[in-house]
């Protein structure tokens, strides 16, 4: 396949050339590929480095920098983008609006916001992407693990703390894991709406009135 084809020319590399290869997974690649090369971990940015940067070489205002350094969690070229395309983060925004309408909502209401969301399949990744770093980060606030400038979405703070007092520790934790197997299962091509459904149903709730999530 194309692995073994490339192994040729890891063996014999054209002169003056240094070669890069990146992989999500060093599994993922032939043995005989990866013993040919020198392996170095790629670790998500620190935020205080991300804000730094977007200062200093892109001149981003200091609350700016703040606030994108955070939400990139560790990818400097999303917090880039982010930057010069609004549209990223009115994206971001819509995604916890929509999570805002759903831990109010009874069953009823929570299927037909399912049904609205599963109708652009293609977008449900993403929302669940965002979904999925607001549940972990009410984790760490839950468990008291982190600081907030740990927190991706540390612009909800007050709400994560709020929802830590009224929430079980069990269910914060549910809410994580069953956000990230519909993340997996619509990866896997299953149906969208039995997804956001299932999904809908294992949310805890919050009364009416108490949750502000959004910017």
């Amino acid at each position: 396949g194309a692995a073994n084809a490339f192994l040729k020319t890891l063996e014999e590399p054209p002169k003056n050339v240094v070669i890069l290869l990146t992989a999500s997974e060093a599994d993922a690649l032939l043995p005989t590929i990866t013993s040919r090369c020198r392996v170095l971990a790629l670790r998500p940015l620190p935020a205080r480095d991300i804000a730094g940067a977007l200062q200093e070489r892109w001149q981003a205002p200091a609350q700016t920098a703040e606030r994108l350094a955070h939400l990139a969690d560790g990818r400097i070229g999303w917090a880039v983008g982010a930057m010069k395309e609004p549209a990223i983060l009115e994206e971001r925004g819509e995604h916890l609006v929509a999570l805002s309408k759903a831990l109010p909502a009874q069953r009823v209401q929570r299927f037909e916001l399912a049904d609205i969301l599963s109708k652009d399949p293609e977008a449900l990744p993403d929302l669940l992407r965002t979904w999925l770093s607001w549940w972990r980060d009410a984790a760490l606030v839950a468990w008291g693990g982190a600081e907030d400038s740990a927190l991706v979405n540390f612009d909800q703070i007050d709400t994560l703390r709020m929802l830590a007092t009224r929430w079980k520790r069990q269910q914060v934790a549910g809410a994580l894991s069953q956000t990230r197997e519909a993340l997996w299962q619509l990866e896997h091509n299953a149906n969208a709406r039995l997804v956001m459904e299932n999904l809908m149903l294992g949310y805890p709730v919050v009364e009416s009135g108490e949750l502000e999530i959004g910017d």
